[in-house]
């Protein structure tokens, strides 16, 4: 039995979804470098250590993040299909996923615009890097955009 859905539970869960989004792009942006894990594990063991470190920190808190998610007061398809009850939250839900596409298309455009000028350093990655820069960076817009929205409208609230 699910209970109904407030404003309250909704900006909590918006929140939420942000900083997973957030922590996702950090988790893509991290896989980018995984060939120089070995070279840096020999030329600075510190910083390697430092580096698995917020690795494993970032998917804790994932994880973490998930949990709540998933065991929330509402039902978790309704937020997928972006079935708010507060007309607000849809709109910051829309406008936040308008923003990562937006965001997504100017890159893509500025990467076809950048292999006629330096061919060099597109070709230079792969494929599967591209996408991880690619999803990194949409995550990475979809919740700061979220976030963004909220602070504004906290920052609307408190004057």
């Amino acid at each position: 039995m699910w209970k109904l859905s407030t404003p309250v539970n909704e900006e909590k869960f918006l929140k939420k979804i942000a900083w997973l989004s957030i922590i996702v792009s950090a988790l893509f942006s991290l896989e980018i470098f995984d060939h120089s894990w070995n070279e840096l594990k020999d030329a600075h063991p510190i910083f390697f250590i430092f580096s698995i470190v917020v690795y494993l920190v970032l998917i804790i808190t994932m994880l973490n993040l998930l949990s709540h998610i998933l065991i929330s007061t509402w039902d978790i398809r309704d937020v997928w299909l972006g079935r708010f009850q507060d007309e607000y939250f849809n709109a910051v839900n829309l406008k936040a996923a308008y923003y990562a596409l937006g965001v997504l298309g100017v890159f893509l455009l500025s990467v076809i615009w950048l292999d006629s000028l330096l061919p060099e350093a597109i070709s230079s990655m792969s494929i599967q890097s591209f996408s991880k820069l690619s999803m990194g960076l949409g995550f990475l817009t979809y919740g700061s955009s979220i976030i963004w929205e909220l602070k504004q409208s906290d920052e609307i609230d408190c004057e």
